[in-house]
């Protein structure tokens, strides 16, 4: 419940770095912990792990659905992300290492997409002394910056999980390892929460693409625009070659 506020009251720089490398540090921290220490004790830990997963995927969804702030829609996101990852920890399994390394990867490239969106085009825009984060700021994008517009829908395509986007091979590997954990039937609760995820997902495309804002051209510059991009080919590529990382393992 402080990931919102943090997440909005933190520079978008930041924000991003503690969302995902951070985030993946921390997952990959706890799987070596369950995996080696405590594998074991399977029993004992998986009924915790269950209840921690279920809570995240229903409280951020249904709450990131209310949203006005790109931002803590982010934040909710996030949660929910964390909620997706504990599947493969409950299903724990061969396959679950490589399966938290594609998702926790396909997630970073599309939150980092967001943020970079989100960072260019809310400072053109001040809002009471401070960048403007809202979800109107997104209001007629596809218009002032149709680079920025693309971006944007394809990462929000992947966190929601679309086909030929990194995030629904992400979600399919550890919906799989959550398949052959003694809880199958928490995978109803995953997929329904994911419809719900495309919801709010698409209210930024729709927004971009839809409805009316500034008039004025956003300049992108060279290295914003570098790194959008190799991160949004990224998401492409793994979303059409996915066993180019799940190879590796």
């Amino acid at each position: 419940f402080w990931t919102p506020d943090v997440y909005d009251g933190a520079p978008t720089v930041f924000t991003a770095y503690m969302s995902t490398i951070v985030k993946t540090a921390g997952f990959a921290a706890i799987y070596r912990i369950v995996s080696v220490s405590f594998g074991s004790q399977y029993n004992f830990w998986c009924l915790m792990i269950l209840i921690m997963l279920i809570l995240s995927l229903l409280i951020s969804n249904i709450t990131a659905v209310s949203q006005k702030n790109f931002k803590r829609m982010l934040a909710f996101s996030s949660i929910s992300h964390a909620g997706y990852l504990l599947l493969s920890i409950l299903g724990l399994n061969e396959n679950a290492d490589s399966s938290m390394l594609f998702y926790s990867l396909a997630y970073s490239l599309a939150t980092i997409s967001a943020f970079g969106v989100l960072m260019i085009v809310s400072n053109e825009k001040l809002k009471d002394g401070r960048p403007d984060e809202s979800l109107d700021v997104l209001n007629g994008l596809g218009k002032r910056s149709p680079f920025l517009a693309i971006i944007l829908s394809i990462s929000m395509m992947s966190l929601s999980g679309i086909p030929l986007t990194a995030g629904f091979w992400g979600k399919f590997f550890v919906f799989a390892d959550a398949a052959r954990s003694p809880y199958p039937w928490v995978l109803g609760i995953a997929i329904l929460m994911s419809a719900v995820g495309i919801y709010y997902y698409f209210r930024p495309i729709i927004a971009a693409y839809t409805k009316s804002g500034e008039q004025q051209i956003i300049t992108v510059k060279p290295y914003f625009r570098l790194v959008l991009t190799i991160t949004t080919i990224l998401t492409i590529l793994l979303g059409i070659l996915p066993n180019l990382v799940r190879g590796l393992i």
